[in-house]
């Protein structure tokens, strides 16, 4: 697998499902995985009877933040994912739709998404924006394994 290339012009290979697919699974899939995490947090911090894991001192207070954040990211990763929408189909068509340039296109968009929201971590963003990028990716490819052949 090329880190900077993709087969030239292979966005035309996607379809609408293909990209809206992705879109929405990169959207939304955040979601469950916050909640599971959540869940799986309080319900340790019950078992071993930690408490709830409210405060900076509890042991499971990493998990816990993690979790949050993935549930609530749905509100605000729409941002990033419309601004890495016109660069993908770009780098698609020059055959530059490696996994490295989407990691670093997703870095890209989820830092001017989390600078556009006041207040917000960028860091957290651009670390949501990669993964959400790679991710992406990986859904294209599964529906779609020509496209990620750099030629």
């Amino acid at each position: 697998m090329a880190a900077w290339r993709s087969a030239p012009d292979s966005g035309r290979e996607l379809s609408f499902a293909d990209w809206a697919i992705a879109s929405v699974a990169v959207w939304l899939g955040a979601l469950p995985l916050g909640a599971a995490l959540v869940a799986l947090a309080m319900a340790i911090s019950a078992f071993l009877d930690l408490g709830p894991p409210d405060g900076s001192t509890h042991p499971l207070i990493l998990p816990f933040v993690i979790g949050y954040i993935l549930f609530f990211s749905p509100m605000f990763s729409w941002i990033g994912l419309l601004l890495a929408l016109p660069p993908v189909l770009l780098l698609l068509r020059k055959g530059a739709g490696g996994w490295a340039s989407f990691a670093l296109l997703g870095a890209v968009a989820g830092t001017l998404g989390g600078l556009m929201i006041p207040g917000f971590v960028t860091l957290i963003a651009a670390i949501h924006g990669t993964l959400a990028a790679l991710a992406f990716r990986w859904i294209l490819k599964i529906r779609r394994p020509t496209v990620f052949h750099a030629h």
